[in-house]
């Protein structure tokens, strides 16, 4: 214990040392897969929200409206929710 906080407090002097370098950041860790699942289900619960045309007004954006059928076309019978509007 003492050993890694004496290489902490050297890393410290370290970057103090020279204001211009940024400590390095850690990797990020990978999702779990309920995390993932979870995220996934989220993104398409905004995107049917945004193209239910009680909400949002999608007719002056066809591009995004084909970038939005493709999403769900390539997610298939994952997607949880079909928007029925577009």
């Amino acid at each position: 214990m003492e050993k890694s906080h004496r290489e902490a407090e050297a890393a410290q002097r370290q970057y103090a040392a020279d204001p211009n370098r940024d400590p390095t950041a850690p990797p990020p860790s990978p999702m779990t897969p309920v995390k993932y699942a979870r995220l996934i289900h989220q993104m398409f619960s905004l995107v049917g929200y945004a193209i239910d045309s009680d909400n949002v007004d999608l007719a002056d954006h066809p591009d995004l409206v084909d970038a939005i059928r493709e999403l769900y076309a390539r997610a298939g019978t994952a997607a949880p929710r079909a928007p029925e509007d577009y």
